[in-house]
């Protein structure tokens, strides 16, 4: 029976040095360079809330975390209720960290209707394929897309969906920077050179019009002062008949 006791005494003090041992090991450490809490193991404790503009009531925004598992960030959504949203479809690296996250809007800009703008120079981790949705468009066809202020090429995007119901453009940008929804018929580079031509032909033909009219106001002009020169000529040199003869 004391042996049992023993051997139960012994059993309660070594469960509670194993537990002891791992809470000391997993105990949060609040000052670490990024300003994130991090257990042993490299989990990532986010303690802050992304800007304001991307937590509006209805909004996507992904909650980071419930995300964020070591230094990697997993399906990341940015949503600007009533204008944008990015959808992320790989991992992004270097992520997870308070500070990246508290300041996302120096980053990302979705709060301009028809254009999502992510500063890959600021955040390389960013410049990565994601899913755009530009929402309540005014437009009454589907739009054209601008990158940096020149139409996008296929090597800017995919994927494009129009949905003329909702006025909503969806497309899969495949690298970060200004993306811009524009009419069709707008151009995209301004050029001068059609118009410029257009409008000095027009110049021309009504300077050609003007010349020819103030030739012919001459001429009409010259016929009638040539006219009325040789009509007096002829008086002057035509004598009345009873004139008396000079002496």
């Amino acid at each position: 029976m004391n042996r049992l006791k023993a051997l139960a005494v012994s059993t309660i003090v070594a469960t509670f040095f194993l537990l002891s041992s791992s809470a000391s090991n997993a105990q949060l450490n609040f000052s670490n360079p990024g300003n994130e809490a991090t257990r042993s193991s490299g989990i990532k404790i986010i303690l802050v809330s992304p800007p304001g503009v991307f937590l509006k009531p209805g909004s996507e925004t992904t909650n980071f975390v419930q995300v964020c598992s070591l230094s990697e960030a997993i399906n990341i959504v940015l949503d600007d209720v009533g204008e944008n949203k990015i959808e992320f479809k790989e991992p992004i690296v270097n992520m997870c960290d308070n500070n990246k996250i508290e300041n996302l809007d120096q980053y990302v800009q979705l709060d301009k209707p028809a254009e999502v703008t992510v500063n890959s120079n600021l955040a390389p981790q960013l410049n990565k394929p994601a899913e755009i949705t530009m929402r309540n468009l005014p437009f009454d066809e589907e739009p054209a897309i601008e990158v940096d202020g020149k139409k996008a090429t296929e090597k800017d995007v995919e994927n494009k969906v129009w949905d003329q119901n909702k006025k909503t453009l969806k497309f899969t940008a495949k690298h970060f920077t200004t993306y811009k929804a524009v009419a069709q018929n707008t151009p995209t580079t301004p050029t001068n050179s059609t118009p410029t031509v257009k409008h000095n032909l027009v110049n021309s033909k009504n300077l050609l019009l003007l010349g020819l009219s103030s030739l012919f106001i001459l001429l009409l002009m010259l016929t009638g002062s040539i006219f009325i020169f040789k009509l007096r000529k002829k008086k002057t040199s035509v004598q009345p008949e009873n004139t008396p003869p000079q002496i």
